[in-house]
């Protein structure tokens, strides 16, 4: 069992859970404090592949460095402050599953975003799990002057 809290103890909100989902936060997770509290619980019936896992702090108004698996980035603003524009490329061989190629570090207290790439994915907060109560995400879309765009939700 994996069990990540949001907090210094084991008496903190859990962020994630093994037990509770069966899919792995790819996306990450963030904490709302300075701190996180891991444990992993393994049982007698055997053994096998350990986990990895990568973390990363970073100051308020910065966004944490983005990280893709099997390809690069480049960034507009190499200390990921806000209004940094970071574009991603996959390696040969690999495709790019989910979100866009290009996105931008955004205040959450001003959560708006423009998108200029003739096609990619927008995703609520939180993706895939339910959304927090009072969230608003607002993002524009926009496209060369003489096309036109299909949205599939």
């Amino acid at each position: 069992r994996l069990l990540i809290k949001n907090g210094n103890s084991i008496d903190a909100a859990a962020l994630y859970d093994s037990y509770e989902v069966e899919y792995l936060p790819n996306e990450g997770l963030l904490s709302t404090s300075r701190h996180l509290f891991i444990e992993l619980t393994s049982d007698a019936t055997g053994t096998s592949t350990g986990i990895a896992i990568r973390y990363q702090g970073y100051a308020a108004g910065h966004c944490y460095e983005p990280f893709v698996k099997y390809g690069n980035l480049t960034s507009s603003d190499n200390t990921w402050a806000v209004g940094a524009v970071v574009e991603f490329a996959c390696d040969p061989g690999y495709t790019l599953e989910q979100g866009s190629v290009t996105i931008e570090c955004m205040d959450p207290n001003n959560p708006h975003g423009e998108i200029t790439d003739s096609a990619g994915v927008v995703l609520s907060p939180n993706w895939p799990e339910a959304y927090d109560k009072g969230q608003d995400c607002i993002w524009g879309i926009h496209v060369e002057e003489d096309k036109r765009i299909m949205v599939d939700i």
